[in-house]
């Protein structure tokens, strides 16, 4: 039986050197399998995803162990900086990515067009992946033992029906704006992959990961530090200035709201149907509108 490894250190070390290692890989398959003429740009773009996803992946993991190896373990402030703060560095690994490792058929101007229409779902992908590992390695499990009974998943439903109404409704207006009209940018259609690996993102791991920090970790710590009110309202303003969308400030800070105000009064299962439902109102009306 192999021993772990009990010195952070080494540990570290250890996981940066196999994370190199599966790049590495990763760069060699990618080529030969770039070798095939017979590939088409959508399988290329897609084999790029995949690529990237897991690189991804792997980088989130890292930042989280380095973290954690610093001593920032329950510190959601750090979380926030490295899932939101961050956002250069997902990009950057994006873009370095396409520029080495370009295929026969993408080049040129198809690499940038790549680029602005996958950057912010990769960017969404980020930000879970960078939760995700926070809740697991930085953060005590908090686990909630109120009952979920069907009435709660019905009130789930219900309220991520409402909310999902309201955000497309809100959307709708504003998009609607003249100074809005005038200004609409035309983005190149995404691969899809990415549409599928994000919108089953955004009805499944993304509600329970966000829900879990937002709603629970970063709730409950701010209204320890700055009261029950101001600690209810930065956490909703937070929420909503995060998602870096004008577009969407006033439908997530309405959601924001709602459920901070569902999880004090519900099971925590509630909150992540009506977190999935809202997301796939929005997805199902204008993918365009959140990315």
């Amino acid at each position: 039986m192999i021993k772990k490894l009990k010195n952070p250190k080494v540990r570290i070390f250890s996981l940066s050197l196999a994370a190199i290692l599966v790049l590495l890989l990763i760069a060699v398959l990618f080529r030969n399998l770039f070798s095939n003429s017979q590939w088409g740009v959508e399988q290329q773009f897609n084999l790029l995803l995949a690529m990237i996803f897991l690189i991804l992946s792997i980088s989130a993991l890292l930042v989280i162990r380095a973290l954690k190896h610093w001593g920032y373990s329950q510190k959601p402030w750090v979380t926030l900086f490295a899932a939101y703060g961050l956002p250069l560095l997902a990009i950057v690994i994006t873009y370095v990515w396409l520029q080495i490792e370009q295929a026969p058929v993408i080049e040129g101007r198809l690499v940038d067009s790549f680029f602005r229409a996958t950057w912010q779902p990769l960017f969404y992908f980020w930000q879970v992946m960078i939760l995700l590992f926070s809740l697991r390695f930085l953060f005590p499990r908090n686990t909630d033992n109120r009952p979920f009974l069907p009435k709660h998943a019905a009130i789930g439903i219900l309220t991520g029906l409402g909310c999902g109404l309201m955000s497309v409704f809100i959307i709708s207006i504003i998009l609607n704006l003249p100074a809005n009209q005038s200004n609409a940018i035309t983005t190149a259609t995404p691969p899809s992959f990415l549409r599928w690996m994000t919108t089953i993102l955004a009805l499944t791991l993304a509600p329970f990961v966000i829900e879990k920090f937002f709603r629970q970790i970063l709730l409950q710590t701010w209204q320890i530090r700055f009261g029950a009110v101001r600690g209810f309202w930065f956490t909703a303003l937070a929420f909503s200035l995060l998602t870096f969308q004008p577009v969407l400030l006033l439908p997530a800070l309405g959601s924001a709201l709602l459920f901070s105000v569902l999880i004090e009064t519900q099971p925590f299962g509630t909150v992540v149907i009506a977190h999935a439902l809202t997301n796939a109102m929005i997805l199902l009306i204008g993918w365009q509108w959140v990315f």
